[in-house]
């Protein structure tokens, strides 16, 4: 049996409906392809750009002169990383309260079927942000309409969900928390803060969730910026199994922080170790388009993905091997078999264009090799 074959069997064995607390963003995601050259009077008679630096070289050449590019909509989609982290756990059978920028008074259509679904509970006091996701063959380009974003505070959110002593519950009844998107919420920071400070000393030490954290890409954010929420995190832990997930570009960015040299040929083994060994947490996980790599006080765990060479759709492939990753650490699984549902669950996403459902995801795993 291979190794992706047991992980399956053993998320079947012990999968169960887990409580999840998660927020706070949400996005309308128009998932676009930039035309490169139309061959016909047909909308869909172009060819796109496929590489992000091709694009690039047209807009740095229109430099002191102008340019005219057609963006071509192809999709309408939930976004953000709190929903898209939250839609995928639901499929995989988890009972999701999702806090976060929905629709208000009314639920944003493209969040409707998330909203609707028998095991969630959505709390929205706010209307959603906007991102054009620019999709290559290579990557993606986000770019974020986030005016909105500012109405997300410490005092909002306990007004949205009734108060701390609700706040609380959410926190004392979930397995994982899950708070997401720290980059594009100025106030995440004092939120978390207000979580040390009012939830955590009502916190059975018997029960310590799981509190899974993702910066997102932390490009416009300072240095001093990312330690002090990499300090929160080690407040966090006290009382939490703190997981950090970060993919490549964020991995490099939080190793130079943390004073991290780059390893040659981009060895993450000893880019885990050396990370690891500087935070005070329960789990580091990095996860570059091809494999995942972990690091807890019990050792290091990598493994290769199912790498597709023609996504169908790029945008939230990390936020679903999140979700693969935190089913498998909810399961019981080991860090190896826990990053297997991560690559897995990521890998039928960027084929199918949609998150997976459960049984979906196990026979997925089922007809993988190691």
């Amino acid at each position: 049996m291979s190794g992706f074959r047991q992980a399956a069997a053993n998320i079947r064995a012990n999968a169960d409906a887990f409580k999840i607390f998660a927020g706070l963003d949400g996005y309308v995601d128009e998932i676009i392809h930039v035309v490169e050259k139309r061959h016909g009077t047909k909308v869909d008679d172009y060819t796109r750009y496929e590489k992000i630096a091709d694009y690039g070289q047209k807009i740095v050449e229109a430099g002191g002169l102008s340019a005219n590019f057609e963006m071509m909509p192809i999709q309408v989609k939930l976004g953000g990383n709190g929903p898209i982290f939250a839609n995928a756990m639901l499929g995989l059978g988890a009972a999701v309260t999702y806090c976060g920028k929905l629709g208000y008074p009314d639920i944003h259509p493209v969040f409707k079927p998330m909203a609707d679904h028998p095991h969630c509970n959505v709390i929205s006091r706010w209307n959603p942000a906007h991102t054009d996701a620019l999709e290559f063959m290579d990557g993606k380009l986000i770019i974020g309409k986030m005016r909105v974003v500012y109405e997300i505070t410490w005092e909002s959110v306990l007004a949205a969900v009734g108060g701390i002593d609700q706040l609380r519950r959410h926190v004392l009844e979930s397995g994982l928390i899950g708070m997401l998107n720290w980059t594009m919420l100025p106030f995440m920071d004092d939120i978390l803060e207000g979580i040390i400070e009012n939830v955590l000393p009502h916190i059975d030490k018997n029960h310590r969730p799981y509190f899974f954290f993702d910066i997102a890409d932390p490009g416009k954010r300072t240095d001093d910026d990312i330690r002090k929420v990499l300090g929160i995190m080690v407040r966090l832990n006290k009382h939490f199994k703190v997981v950090l997930g970060l993919n490549e570009k964020e991995a490099l960015r939080v190793a130079s922080v943390l004073g991290v040299d780059k390893p040659e040929n981009l060895a993450y083994d000893h880019l885990c170790n050396a990370m690891y060994g500087k935070l005070d947490i329960y789990c580091l996980v990095v996860h570059p388009v091809k494999s995942a790599f972990a690091q807890t006080a019990d050792g290091y765990a990598h493994v290769k993905g199912p790498y597709c060479e023609n996504p169908v759709l790029t945008t939230g492939a990390g936020d679903n091997f999140n979700a693969g990753f935190c089913l498998g650490l909810l399961c019981g699984l080991n860090l190896e078999e826990a990053l297997m549902a991560g690559v897995s669950n990521s890998g039928f996403y960027v084929r199918n264009g949609r998150s997976a459902e459960i049984a979906e995801l196990t026979e997925f795993m089922d007809s993988l090799e190691n």
